[in-house]
């Protein structure tokens, strides 16, 4: 399990490159699963809560 540190920077990480384009690649209902898992996964994080599954799930639709 991943800290807490560690979970913001990959987050943040994937938001960032969500945002500039680098999953182009992805068909478009993959980049729109992507794109709230990773607004879900904020939020949670925000509330404190634990984000290893929205981090599994976000690893899974890029294909990791």
């Amino acid at each position: 399990m991943a800290t807490r540190p560690q979970q913001e920077e990959y987050l943040a990480s994937i938001a960032q490159s969500f945002d500039v384009g680098d999953f182009d690649y992805l068909p478009p209902e993959d980049l729109q699963s992507l794109n709230a898992l990773i607004a879900e996964a904020w939020e949670k994080f925000k509330q404190g809560e634990d984000i290893e599954a929205q981090i599994d799930a976000i690893a899974k639709v890029r294909g990791r």
